[in-house]
């Protein structure tokens, strides 16, 4: 299936290995970040009555999607991640429906709802989908400190065989 990397989260690579340190090194998170700018860039156009409307819920919608992820990457549990990618996801298909509002209202033109779709959303939205499909069927390594597999030593005796006392004497 490719690079285990980009399959586990999308990750940087260090010598062969996957670093994911932090939900920072997620290429998918960065990608979030990446769109939220664009998005504060595109909202600053619009009229200044959007302030608190369209404007405001674009760009909500935007820093949730990192967000998650975000938060998701620091829960306990896979099955936690997995719930806050999705939330993600959810809020992907909100922007796309606030894009296509604000093409229609005339914030932007058609060009400009493609590009954010097209460069912008649909890269997060598939790496969102592998990085869930990964997770639900990859097995969750175990963090446990493994006990020692050696048998315990045979317990020294208490009672050792006692000397004799009076020693045979020398002839």
């Amino acid at each position: 299936m490719g690079d285990g990397c980009w399959v586990l989260g999308v990750g940087l690579k260090e010598k062969g290995t996957c670093m994911i340190k932090s939900f920072r090194d997620l290429e998918v998170w960065q990608y979030g970040i990446r769109l939220v700018k664009k998005i504060y860039l595109v909202t600053a156009k619009f009229p200044k009555e959007e302030t608190y409307g369209l404007m405001s819920q674009m760009r909500r919608s935007a820093v949730s999607i990192p967000s998650n992820i975000a938060e998701g990457k620091g829960r306990q549990t896979r099955n936690e991640y997995i719930r806050f990618l999705y939330i993600a996801s959810g809020s992907i298909a909100e922007l796309e429906t606030q894009i296509v509002i604000a093409k229609e209202l005339s914030y932007i033109d058609i060009k400009m709802e493609e590009e954010l779709i097209k460069e912008y959303l649909n890269p997060v939205t598939k790496m969102i989908k592998k990085l869930i499909n990964s997770l639900q069927n990859n097995p969750e390594p175990t963090t446990q400190n493994p006990q020692p597999t050696t048998p315990n030593p045979k317990p020294k005796t208490q009672n050792p065989k006692p000397k004799t006392q009076n020693p045979k004497p020398k002839e």
